[in-house]
């Protein structure tokens, strides 16, 4: 497990970037095939999905604490565009991005 919890710290650091399997393989010493099976083992969630909902996370705090406009989150959290982020953001929270916004800005205002 401790494997994965650094695997988990890696993905968390990079989540910005794309981080090809090879990357994984050469950092790590382990083969893609054990590393994505041991990860999905340890969370539940390929490392893509993990790596979404990290960037997801990192999206949410960025429109809640700035006023940056959606396409600088997007490129901070690493997403292709701005569009690409509130598809992200629709698929995994279900609202858009400055719905989200608006939302914690009420809630944190509170």
């Amino acid at each position: 497990m401790a494997l994965v919890a650094d695997l988990e710290a890696f993905v968390t650091r990079h989540a910005d970037q794309a981080i090809p399997l090879d990357t994984l393989e050469g950092r790590f010493g382990i083969s893609r095939r054990h590393i994505t099976r041991l990860f999905r083992e340890g969370t539940g969630m390929s490392i893509g999905e993990f790596q979404q909902r990290t960037r997801y996370e990192n999206a949410c705090r960025l429109l809640a604490e700035t006023d940056l406009p959606i396409g600088e989150v997007a490129f901070r959290v690493g997403s292709e565009s701005g569009a690409a982020l509130a598809r992200a953001v629709r698929r995994i929270g279900g609202h858009s991005p400055s719905a989200l916004r608006t939302t914690m800005a009420r809630s944190v205002k509170k």
